[in-house]
């Protein structure tokens, strides 16, 4: 049993020495984090109050942003493989003979931003690799740290100068980079003699910036000859004069960046930069030039050419340029060989309660009027060249080799017009944040430039030349700007028909309500496409041929829903590029019945909607949901949206079935009467029957109109007009001799009987198979009822025996209603039949 015990101990201590071998566990863990099988330990910022126990085998320790106050002794001893160690940001206060005891692998050590006031002479001596210390922002001075057989390659130290006493660096063969920068210390050196670097021979970067530096001997670089980056950057009280004194040393050394900013006061007078300033770079290999925020107005004629061959970079933001365009300085330019400028944010606005650097050594070397004067004389203003193809452009010299221009935010408020520029291999332009309002053009030899941006110009005008000849171009960033005015009539896609290589282009905040069909017809390479923030309500433009298009922004518009042809031509998009992008968030969208299918869109092709969680839409009753639960309102409304949908298309066919019902049932009953209304409306217009003044003294041109089919017409002319007409002396209306010729039969038939007293009906078999029989029959029946007052003024003649089956049901309820007589056929018959009929025909 004791046995067993014992087994399961041993096999308890073997699993946890597995697992912190193994990384599962951390032996710090809390507060601190292990990563790399615990070979590395992160305690930063865990209110630490002293070091805890370590386990060995430690490559990396954090003990950053904490309240450590000390080292004790031998707190390292076991760790002797640590290689990095940060103490930087506590409250350590001193640094004693053991502090670091056991540390013989350490390459960096990071004590900076601490309290140190003490450190033991042979504190540091334990570092036999350390290769990198900073020990800025401690109250003792870096410069006594016994440093004595430690191969240091970076140091970041603090460097003070009491007094103006002259001081130097300890005797460090092996440094390369050296930090005395007051933006990340403290520095205050008032000089600088050749004696501070004159123990750091194979030294090659040197920051000095913000050490309130006044002067630079001659001397104090010119051993450096390892020297690649030198940094004297915001020391105001040095000036051009005193960079003089460091050109004079640049030749001896293998100088490739020089950071000269801000070494003059924000508020003196503007500078100029003069041939003796630079005339020493000609013989460097100086590759970059910082010369930002220096107030530079003028640069005097031929200072450029003293520039070395090996130039490629020039920083210049930040200044006052005036006359930089013209004259002189033009052909000046043409001969540097860079290939990146940056004159960016121009005639900036610096802080008024900015205090000046206090400067020891004082000397003039700002612009007067009088000089400006005398300078601006030397240059020339550009003249518009004339000829017959372009009647007025601008000339432009570019250094041959210029391959990157920047001019940010230089306040420059012109018209881009018609531009030539010499030869050159540009490729990127950056002009944004100025005010070039219209952009006329077009811009020649360009051939190389393949990124604008002159987005933030307040341009409300573009030529739809304007691009002719950037025919390389791929990034387009044209952002803010009030293009919107413009662009809506482009529907021939003509502003960019030549940048037919554009991969990238910006036309956000550009207050565009809509773009033509055919805007981007020639853009078959585009891959992004951006056009947020506008006034767009349908997207209207075509994006089928665009090919490699993989990113889509069409936010925060006033889009209501998508329209279903642009739809489908994003799902072919999504069928041909699954790594398409679509952004739509922040537009107002509406979750209506009416975008039932936009809703459904969204629930099936969310995985392509970039943001879909800063996407919302907005119900009939105002409630705002998000379109990531697409498919859950989708739901909803087809449940709300199908009932009431079926609901009304089945209310809106049963009372258009109903009223076409009823419609049709009254045309059908008083179908007589409206085409009895219509034809005697006809003729009183063309005037063939006249409106009695009264019912009463109504006067008829004829007794009586016949109305018989032409199988009993031999009844009709043979005996029926010879008994009434000659021995009657009744006028009767017989359409064969009495309509009107060239109207139409119904109108004759309509008007005869208006103007007749009496209407014959010769029934007959072959009278009720006449359509126009018939249709006198009822033209009758019309008058009777609706313009006679319902007198009777049908009387019905039967020719043969007609069944009582053979009628119509309305002539037979007349038959039984009203008198008829049936002709006899025989003499004496006849003798009564005709007698009877002049009687009533006379009355």
């Amino acid at each position: 049993m004791d046995r067993m015990k014992t087994l399961t101990v041993v096999w308890l201590v073997l699993s946890s020495i597995i697992s912190i071998v193994s990384g599962k566990k951390c032996p710090l863990d809390p507060p601190c984090k292990c990563t790399q099988k615990t070979e590395k330990i992160d305690c930063s910022s865990k209110n630490l109050t002293a070091i805890p126990p370590l386990p060995r085998n430690l490559s990396e320790i954090n003990f950053n942003g904490n309240l450590i106050t000390e080292i004790p002794d031998d707190v390292f001893q076991h760790n002797d493989q640590l290689e990095s160690l940060d103490l930087s940001h506590n409250i350590i206060s001193k640094l004693r003979e053991r502090s670091f005891s056991g540390l013989v692998s350490l390459k960096r050590l990071l004590l900076n931003n601490n309290n140190i006031i003490a450190v033991h002479k042979y504190a540091l001596t334990v570092f036999k690799s350390l290769i990198e210390l900073n020990f800025k922002r401690n109250p003792y001075d870096s410069l006594d740290l016994n440093l004595t057989g430690i191969s240091l390659v970076t140091a970041k130290l603090d460097f003070r100068q009491p007094n103006n006493m002259s001081r130097m660096f300890w005797r460090m063969p092996n440094l390369r980079n050296l930090d005395v920068s007051g933006f990340s210390g403290e520095c205050n050196v008032k000089t600088l003699t050749a004696q501070v670097f004159r123990l750091l021979p194979k030294i090659e970067t040197i920051n000095v910036s913000k050490c309130s530096i006044n002067y630079i001997y001659k001397g104090t670089f010119r051993k450096l000859s390892y020297l690649t980056n030198l940094d004297v950057s915001v020391n105001r009280c040095l000036k051009f004069t005193g960079i003089e004194n460091i050109t004079y040393d640049l030749p001896y050394t293998s100088i490739k960046t020089l950071n000269i900013n801000r070494v003059h006061q924000n508020f003196e007078l503007n500078t100029q930069i003069t041939i003796t300033n630079v005339q020493n770079l000609r013989n460097t290999t100086l590759e970059t030039l910082h010369i930002d925020g220096n107030r530079i107005q003028l640069i005097e004629p031929g200072a450029l050419l003293h520039l070395p061959k090996t130039m490629r970079n020039l920083f210049a933001a930040e200044n006052e340029f005036s006359y930089i365009f013209y004259g002189g300085f033009i052909d000046d330019i043409t001969k540097v060989q860079g290939q990146f400028v940056n004159i960016s944010n121009l005639f900036a606005v610096h802080n008024p309660t900015e205090v000046p650097e206090t400067c020891d050594f004082v000397e003039d070397s700002c612009i007067r009027s009088k000089d400006s004067q005398i300078l601006s004389q030397l240059y020339m203003h550009p003249q518009l060249v004339v000829n017959k193809t372009y009647p007025a452009f601008i000339p432009v010299s570019v250094p041959p080799n210029l391959t990157t221009f920047i001019c940010r935010g230089c306040n420059l408020r012109y018209e881009i017009p018609l531009v030539f520029l010499t030869s050159n291999k540009l490729k990127y332009i950056d002009a944004s944040s100025n005010i070039f309002f219209s952009w006329t053009g077009p811009l020649k030899s360009l051939d190389n430039l393949e990124y604008v941006n002159i987005s933030n110009n307040f341009c409300s005008n573009i030529s739809k030349n304007f691009f002719i000849g950037l025919r390389n171009l791929k990034y387009l960033y044209i952002q803010n700007n009030l293009l919107g005015f413009v662009l809506p009539k482009d529907v021939d896609g003509e502003i960019l028909r030549d940048v037919k290589k554009l991969e990238e282009i910006d036309l956000s905040l550009n207050r565009i309500q809509q773009l033509p069909w055919m805007f981007f017809k020639q853009q078959r390479s585009l891959r992004k496409l951006t056009i947020s923030n506008n006034m767009l309500e349908n997207i209207t433009f075509d994006l089928s041929h665009m090919d490699h298009l993989v990113y889509l922004d069409i936010s925060k518009n006033r889009l209501s829903s998508l329209s279903q042809s642009f739809r489908d031509q994003l799902q072919e998009k999504f069928k041909q590029n699954e790594e398409l992008k679509v952004d739509i968030s922040g537009n107002n969208f509406q979750c209506i019945c009416d975008n039932v299918h936009f809703v459904q869109w969204v629930s099936i092709y969310h995985p392509y909607l970039d943001n879909l969680h800063l996407t919302s839409c907005q119900l009939k009753d105002k409630t705002t949901l998000n379109l990531k639960e697409a498919q859950h309102i989708y739901d909803m409304l087809r449940k709300d949206c199908s009932s009431y949908t079926a609901l009304v298309i089945g209310i809106a066919i049963l009372i258009a079935f109903c009223g076409s019902i009823v419609l049709w049932g009254m045309i059908y009953r008083y179908r007589w009467k409206i085409r009895y209304l219509y034809y005697i409306i006809k003729s009183k217009y063309h005037g063939t029957i006249k409106t009695p003044t009264s019912t009463d003294t109504r006067e008829y041109k004829y007794d009586a109109f016949i109305s018989y089919d032409e199988h009993d017409s031999d009844f009709v002319h043979n005996n029926l007009l010879h008994q009434l007409e000659r021995d009657g002396g009744l006028k009767l209306c017989i359409h064969k001799r009495d309509f009107v010729p060239g109207n139409d039969i119904a109108a004759n038939i309509t008007s005869s009987i208006h103007v007749s007293r009496k209407v014959i009906i010769v029934m007959s078999c072959h009278f009720l198979e006449s359509y126009w029989c018939m249709f006198e029959y009822n033209m009758a029946r019309m008058e009777s009822i609706y313009s006679r007052d319902k007198e009777n003024i049908l009387f019905m003649i039967f020719l043969g025996q007609i069944r009582p089956g053979q009628l119509p049901l309305h002539i037979l309820e007349l038959v039984q209603d009203q008198s008829y007589i049936e002709y006899p056929n025989d003499e004496y018959g006849n003798t009564v039949f005709w007698e009877k009929l002049r009687e009533v025909l006379a009355h």
